[in-house]
């Protein structure tokens, strides 16, 4: 898996957000705009960025509402027909930023993977919404 995103990820991107991205050099901005104000977002992705010893993405999302930033972003995935869900794996656990061309935006945080591969039916409520979303990463991770 790639920690950076090519010019052929970019554009995977912008078809699903319906929109060519304000672009210099490493860095990538889609302004999402739904028609209202409670819809709009701003989304940054920042390739390439210095970690210390090593380099990643970073992807942020200004909404109405708040802001929301993932570090260390790995891959990306297209989940038809209008999101994509960023996401990161540092090992037992998974954090993404799913984000729709109709202006929604979802965060995930620390998301134990084995919660992904349990029976839905068996889980507790307050688990149930981030195991559904996140499952299908599950071939990904």
């Amino acid at each position: 898996m790639s920690n950076t995103f090519t010019n052929n990820d970019i554009e995977k991107i912008s078809e699903i957000l319906g929109q060519a991205p304000e672009n210099e050099a490493d860095f990538y901005l889609w302004n999402i705009s739904t028609g209202g104000s409670d819809n709009n977002l701003v989304v940054s992705l920042h390739n390439k960025v210095s970690f210390g010893e090593s380099f990643g993405a970073i992807v942020s999302i200004q909404t109405t509402h708040g802001y929301y930033e993932l570090h260390d972003v790995l891959q990306f995935l297209v989940f038809e027909p209008d999101e994509v869900i960023f996401y990161n794996d540092s090992g037992k656990t998974v954090s993404c930023l799913v984000v729709s061309k109709s202006g929604a935006c979802s965060l995930y945080s620390n998301i134990s993977k084995s919660l992904l591969r349990e029976d839905m039916s068996l889980l507790d409520p307050a688990c149930l919404l981030a195991a559904m979303q996140l499952s299908i990463l599950e071939s990904k991770l």
